[in-house]
């Protein structure tokens, strides 16, 4: 189970991506034996970006071997993955900033898409698609 500290830190970190992220989705992972070993803390989605951050309740608090192998998956697959350690600003804002630019870059390619699409005669709009349960 999570400290009192950490869980400080959770909900704080939280409220502030809500505020800054409002049409985020965001996931509090279950942690003991409930939640699969190493799963960094909030998993969040905000403009189809993947973005993980494990909680800390104080800095010098080090990631664990499994929380680095995950976040090193998480990053592989091309995601965000960072960690953050009490309430530091300074850390949440450098984390904002690495989501805006990621966003940035995704907004701008998807419109080069569209515009290459329009100039070939075929723009379907939006390309999110939802997948049911089955997959279909």
């Amino acid at each position: 189970m999570a400290s009192t500290g950490e869980k400080k830190v959770k909900q704080w970190l939280k409220r502030k991506l809500k505020k800054d992220f409002p049409d985020c989705w965001i996931y509090l992972a279950p942690g003991g034996k409930f939640g699969r070993i190493g799963v960094p803390d909030l998993i969040l989605c905000v403009h189809g970006l993947f973005i993980s951050i494990e909680a800390k309740a104080f800095p010098g608090l080090e990631l664990t071997k499994n929380q680095k192998h995950e976040s090193g998956l998480i990053l592989k697959a091309g995601g965000l993955a960072s960690s953050m350690k009490g309430k530091d600003e300074v850390k949440y804002n450098a984390i904002v900033s690495a989501i805006r630019s990621r966003i940035e870059v995704k907004l701008r390619i998807s419109k080069d898409n569209k515009n290459n699409k329009s100039e070939g005669g075929s723009d379907s709009g939006d390309d999110r698609e939802a997948v049911s349960a089955d997959g279909s």
